[in-house]
């Protein structure tokens, strides 16, 4: 299963790539963000460029070990970096482990439901002189998983989570925390967050 953590920031000024130039049609690495065009007497200014995020995904495993009772453990890795141009670009870093449990509700034929409580941790740093930054992720969701029996595949199953989420986010000069819905909210997270599972 895999749980996509929110997205990390790097330094504009070396953490990415520079885009093309502009009118060039291609797609680059950073975007490219333009003010408002000025008035003739006063300079334009130069285009800045914005680092994509870094998405900070979690693989990780299930076991059960009752009828009723699993146990979720994973980690969160992410590695990158490069250069452009003979400029070295920020080497950026994170890591983090997961952990929770289901608890099965009911199950219907091919259907299974069932409440899982995980805790999430992920420590990430943009650079060797950039800030660390934690994040802390308090999860209750309710996950509706169905299995491929009816095909002849029962140890393969695809779930959807949608619950309850708090976070907490801490660098050095700012704290954010947040509270609200997570898992499949929306049309687009029908996809992104769906998980896909084989059981041995």
């Amino acid at each position: 299963m895999t749980t996509t953590l929110p997205v990390f920031a790097r330094r504009a000024a070396t953490g990415c790539a520079e885009p093309p130039s502009l009118g060039s049609g291609a797609a680059g690495v950073g975007s490219t963000v333009t003010a408002p065009v000025p008035p003739a007497s006063s300079a334009a200014p130069a285009p800045a460029t914005v680092c994509p995020d870094v998405a900070v995904s979690m693989l990780g495993g299930r076991h059960w070990f009752t009828r009723n009772l699993a146990l979720n453990a994973g980690a969160a890795l992410v590695l990158g970096g490069g250069s452009q141009d003979n400029r070295l670009l920020d080497t950026y870093f994170g890591l983090g482990p997961t952990v929770g449990l289901s608890v099965l509700l009911g199950n219907w034929r091919h259907l299974a439901v069932a409440a899982s409580p995980a805790v999430s941790f992920v420590w990430f740093k943009a650079a060797g002189a950039a800030a660390s930054t934690y994040l802390f992720d308090l999860r209750a969701e309710l996950e509706a998983e169905l299995h491929f029996g009816f095909i002849g595949l029962p140890a393969l199953s695809v779930g959807l989570r949608s619950g309850v989420l708090l976070r907490l986010e801490k660098s050095t000069q700012v704290t954010l925390w947040a509270a609200g819905v997570s898992g499949a909210t929306t049309v687009r997270g029908l996809v992104n967050d769906l998980s896909l599972r084989y059981y041995f």
